[in-house]
């Protein structure tokens, strides 16, 4: 291949590659509901097809979600989990964690979905910047789930971390 060809393909990769978009350094990562785990309680989950995890149970379930971390010495820029409360009694209330490589962990921050009067519209918790953080320690989100509500189940539908 003669040097001018060459050079006529090598530019026209780089403009094909410049024009397609920038990018991006960070590293994003969805994960199903059905990943997390219950704790505490011996009410019993549901686990769909769809890969959400359901409280189809008359009491309030505790649920753990690991998150997959691939960047062992920053902070996350966010966390967020998208639920569905179904309950007109009680809210969902998430917790996002950081633990120490022991896995003593300490609280990060907490949020829950409040008041909704659409109780088929699902709702996504947002966890920000992270204020503090263990080098190579590990992530994941807790969730308290009520009980079911006249026939409707309450539950983590995803979770997704977005790393520097």
């Amino acid at each position: 291949m003669n040097l001018n060809l060459y050079l006529m393909i090598t530019a026209t990769l780089g403009l094909a590659f410049t024009a397609t978009g920038t990018v991006s350094a960070a590293d994003q990562k969805v994960f199903p509901g059905a990943l997390c785990r219950q704790t505490g309680s011996s009410s019993v989950v549901s686990y769909d097809t769809n890969g959400r995890v359901h409280n189809a149970t008359a009491g309030t379930v505790s649920l753990v979600c690991p998150i997959v971390r691939d960047v062992t010495t920053s902070k996350w820029n966010s966390v967020s989990v998208v639920v569905a409360d179904r309950s007109y009694t009680s809210n969902v209330v998430c917790r996002a964690w950081s633990a120490q490589t022991d896995g003593l962990g300490w609280f990060q921050t907490s949020s829950s979905t409040g008041a909704n009067p659409e109780w088929y519209v699902s709702q996504t918790l947002t966890f920000n910047a992270q204020g503090e953080e263990r080098d190579n320690g590990t992530y994941y989100l807790e969730c308290t789930v009520p009980a079911q509500y006249e026939g409707n189940n309450s539950g983590v539908l995803s979770y997704r971390i977005d790393e520097p």
